[in-house]
């Protein structure tokens, strides 16, 4: 059962997963001989820059950081510029796309959020004068149909908040992943989340927003952070920023098919 949900709620959520899988599929298949995580950041707020950059550089570790560009600070949280996007690049990170204005497709519309979405990823291209971004993940974790087709052409992968490990067959447009914030990024329940990768030698993707030590709802606390990163250290997890993860498991699927 989803964290957080109930039994009813849980097993309708994963039908409309289910069903949400079934159309403008972008299949992967993964066949990894040892799993996958990939670290995600969304919005991005300027703790998770502060905050979290020197604990993952001491990892030796890269992360993806969905943000989007149009949000401002309004007296309380504040989210990177593009001085620390540009900088977060040139280390190695992957900046990806997560709509300029943070777009709510419940209360707009596909054709908003893809013009939305292209207007944050032609400011990123113009920003880090490269192709722009591969991976997109959906605002509020709302995601349609219709919203799939309208994004597919333009990424390589749509994330979502749905949750679930990605194995077997995958989606690349409807990826799911797990949010990590404060109510939730127990160890306990982080460990639980490694062991069921583990088990089914998949990619799990974790994503969060700020990291403070006194964390908010959404927010992951820095020694929380520190443990995730030497928990799939010893348990020789390969750790990749999402662009990364896709193109590794598209190389150990293309290996085990020749072999």
């Amino acid at each position: 059962m989803e964290s957080g949900l109930n039994p009813v709620r849980s097993t309708l959520r994963q039908c409309k997963t289910i069903w949400l899988e079934s159309w403008y599929r972008k299949p992967l298949s993964i066949a990894l001989k040892r799993p996958v995580v990939s670290l995600a950041f969304d919005d991005v707020p300027i703790s998770a820059y502060q905050n979290g950059i020197p604990i993952l550089k001491r990892q030796n570790v890269k992360a993806t950081f969905y943000v989007a560009l149009g949000l401002r600070s309004d007296g309380g949280e504040e989210y990177l510029g593009p001085s620390e996007i540009t900088a977060l690049h040139h280390d190695g990170h992957e900046i990806a796309c997560h709509t300029y204005s943070h777009y709510r497709l419940s209360t707009g519309d596909s054709d908003g959020l893809a013009a939305d979405a292209e207007k944050n990823q032609t400011k990123l291209r113009q920003l880090l004068n490269n192709g722009g971004p591969r991976s997109f993940a959906f605002p509020f974790g709302d995601v349609s149909l219709p919203a799939k087709k309208k994004l597919q052409g333009s990424y390589q992968s749509l994330r979502t908040s749905r949750q679930g490990i990605n194995h077997g067959s995958v989606d690349l447009n409807c990826l799911k992943a797990y949010s990590l914030g404060a109510d939730n990024a127990t160890r306990p329940y982080i460990s639980g989340l490694l062991d069921r990768v583990e088990q089914k030698n998949g990619w799990l993707i974790l994503y969060t927003h700020g990291v403070l030590p006194n964390a908010g709802r959404y927010d992951i606390r820095p020694e929380t952070l520190e443990w995730i990163l030497r928990a799939c250290s010893e348990r020789r997890f390969q750790t990749l920023p999402v662009a990364d993860a896709i193109q590794s498991i598209s190389n150990s699927s293309l290996s085990s098919f020749d072999s």
